[in-house]
């Protein structure tokens, strides 16, 4: 006769409610029956059995509670966790998952520990609490790792990632792609490298790497056609349909797209379609003549899907390029409307990259319905989260995880390859013994030993060569990586220039409709040194060593450079007196703003009575510091000015730059004014601090 868990689990009470012999043996049942129970209990929840649930987990807490079994008491509160996430009450939820993280802490247990910070990461995720969501995942990361539990270790890598690409931060977004898709390899879960792929494709959309992007779209499709992957394999050809469409392949990019649909009406996966109708409207936005009809049409059916299926990114997505719409179809109250609507959405999610995304069309609707103050407003929203990832520092970041990621990818082939290998030697090695065997009965054992020996050799040999070869395709898969670094650091450089140009053109176009003076000399003051800025760049990427510039070259471009936006009637000669030093980047642009500013004043204010302007540029060094000093022969600040405390913007800039450097500005009067700077190199401030 077969009993049902609960049968036994009240009977079990009965016993041990009136006896307390074989105690040790009674233990070991309820561990076992517990254990039974939670996997029953966890399957009910999962089929939304929430009645019968709730009951069961009651009586499990007491059993658990009842025998001193605390391993049990945690799974228990993990049980009630998931009861009421399932029926969506998420502050109950969350305190139950963080009682059985401690739980499972204190009993030493990581893998559920780990387990739990993920559940707890999750809800916060859903309420839009990302930081605390992010900081979950990572400590869970860290317990997975230490209990090597490489499944859950990929799927939470993935999650982190695809958070961090939602929050613009795409170096921590590869990152961890990266490592979930070292571990999927190791368990060889095609279907999972497939998904990890694709949402590294993102990732190269968005930094505008597109072989990489395709090379791994293409990865993810061979991966899925390993197996049953069909209604992933149409979120693939979506991506790579759009990606087709940016080269200019139309023809491949509908024929691409179609496969997707095809896929999806096969699976009947209608939540497919959401990707499908978003490529379409990306295909109709984008047209040479854009069909912003389409795009409306298309983005609308996007939006109602995505409502359907909660896919709160698509969502987003679909209001950017419905908003987008409205604004070049002139219909711009409408277009305000959806606009703020889909970023006060991403905002409460903390969806960066659709708050990057949504700000910048939302401040053109702002600007053209005469609201300046809130177009500017969204526009400094826009490039704050749109700059966050255009530091140097994380562009190289992201390029040494790239180059380390293919590294670790060759390796792996490697040691496959030489596992393989090795298990070849291994039987032509038992060939060859059987062979020594028979030669030891034929000739004895002095031929033996020879044969040995040659065989011995020629292997050493063999192998040595072999090794050697190796070595030589690694140096040279090293050195085109170096060399494909450093293209694509000047290409870097080149292009940071070019933006900088190009917002500085778009500041001079903007001058033109303003009237207000002090507005129009904010505006060329920021010209200036945006100009300055995209001037250190250009010496970069014309630099044979692209890590610093001749600072002396730069001061001499520099002259002109002010000198041709500040034409005044009287002649002025300059002078640079210093030896040719090499400033990197972080030394450079701040010191380039500060002399920037002090020219720019000079040419400005000190040349008005003298028949020759005289400006002249000394740079000295000592073990300590560098002292800069920046000398005219003008009539000087006025006697009772106060240079430290002055409220000037770009005096301001002098002094906070100057410190920055680690140094500080003085102003003397000597015959004209004399801007005396001094500061550390980048190594003298890393070994300061």
């Amino acid at each position: 006769m077969k009993y049902s868990i609960n049968v036994y689990l009240t009977f079990l009470l009965f016993i041990l409610n009136i006896s307390s012999t074989s105690l040790f043996a009674q233990n070991q049942s309820v561990e076992e029956l517990v254990e039974a129970s939670y996997v029953d209990i966890s399957r009910d929840i999962r089929a939304k059995k929430l009645d019968s649930s709730y009951l069961e987990i009651q009586k499990f807490y007491k059993i658990s509670t009842d025998n001193k079994l605390p391993l049990y008491i945690g799974k228990a509160e993990s049980l009630y966790g998931e009861y009421y996430s399932t029926k969506g009450e998420k502050d109950s939820s969350l305190y139950h998952f963080e009682l059985a993280e401690k739980i499972f802490e204190s009993e030493e247990d990581f893998s559920m520990q780990g387990k739990m910070n993920v559940k707890i990461a999750v809800i916060y995720k859903s309420i839009g609490e990302i930081e605390l969501s992010i900081k979950y995942y990572e400590k869970s990361i860290s317990l997975l790792q230490i209990n090597e539990d490489t499944l859950w270790y990929g799927i939470v890598s993935n999650k982190l990632g695809r958070i961090y690409y939602h929050r613009l931060d795409y170096v921590n977004a590869l990152k961890n792609m990266q490592n979930s898709i070292n571990a999927f390899r190791l368990l060889d879960d095609h279907s999972r490298i497939g998904s990890t792929y694709n949402s590294m494709g993102l990732i190269y959309r968005e930094t505008n790497n597109k072989p990489k992007e395709k090379e791994v779209y293409l990865k993810g499709i061979e991966a899925y056609k390993k197996v049953d992957g069909s209604k992933n394999l149409g979120v693939l050809y979506n991506n790579l349909s759009e990606l087709y469409f940016d080269e200019g392949n139309v023809a491949l990019g509908l024929e691409t797209l179609e496969k997707a649909k095809t896929i999806y009406e096969k699976a009947n996966y209608e939540k497919g379609m959401i990707g499908y109708y978003s490529v379409l409207a990306y295909y109709h936005f984008t047209l040479e003549t854009p069909n912003y009809e389409k795009t409306i049409e298309y983005s609308i059916k996007k939006i109602a899907l995505s409502e359907k299926f909660k896919s709160n990114i698509q969502y987003a997505d679909g209001i950017f390029f419905l908003g987008r719409s409205y604004l070049q179809t002139n219909q711009y109250e409408k277009a305000k409307t959806i606009l703020e609507e889909g970023l006060g959405f991403a905002e409460e999610l903390g969806y960066y990259q659709e708050i990057k995304n949504i700000t910048y069309p939302l401040a053109d609707v702002y600007n053209k319905l005469g609201m300046t103050k809130k177009a500017y407003e969204t526009l400094e929203k826009h490039i704050r989260f749109r700059d966050s990832i255009s530091s140097e520092e994380k562009i190289q970041e992201f390029t040494r995880l790239d180059e380390k990621f293919k590294y670790d990818q060759q390796m792996l082939n490697d040691s496959l390859a030489r596992v393989q290998l090795d298990l070849e030697l291994k039987y032509k090695h038992q060939q060859e013994i059987q062979e020594q065997d028979r030669a030891l009965i034929i000739i004895g054992f002095i031929a033996v030993f020879l044969l040995g020996s040659a065989i011995f050799i020629f292997i050493y040999a063999r192998r040595r060569k072999k090794q050697a070869k190796e070595l030589d395709e690694k140096n040279i898969i090293i050195n085109e990586s170096l060399s494909e670094k450093e293209l694509l650091l000047k290409e870097i450089h080149h292009r940071v220039k070019n933006n900088l140009q190009i917002v500085s053109s778009l500041l001079d176009l903007q001058s033109n409709s303003i009237d207000d003076e002090a507005t129009l000399v904010a505006i060329n003051d920021g010209q200036t040194r945006m100009k300055a800025m995209a001037l250190i760049h250009q010496n970069l990427y014309q630099n044979k060593h692209l890590e610093s510039i001749s600072f002396k070259d730069y001061l001499e471009q520099l002259v002109v450079q002010v000198s041709s936006g500040n034409q005044i009637e009287q002649e002025v000669e300059h002078s640079i007196e210093m030896e040719d030093v090499n400033f990197d980047i972080d030394t450079a642009v701040p010191l380039g703003l500060i002399v920037n500013e002090l020219l720019t004043n000079a040419f400005k204010y000190a040349f008005t009575k003298q028949d020759i302007g005289q400006l002249s540029i000394k740079l000295e060094h000592n073990q300590d510091y560098y002292k800069l000093s920046i000398k005219d022969n003008g009539l000087g600040l006025p006697d009772d000015y106060n240079f430290e405390k002055s409220k000037s913007l770009g005096l301001k800039l002098v002094r906070r730059l100057s410190k920055q450097l680690y140094g500080k500005a003085e102003y003397t009067f000597d015959n004209g004014s004399v801007f005396t700077i001094y500061f550390k190199d980048t190594a003298t401030r890393k070994e300061t601090s």
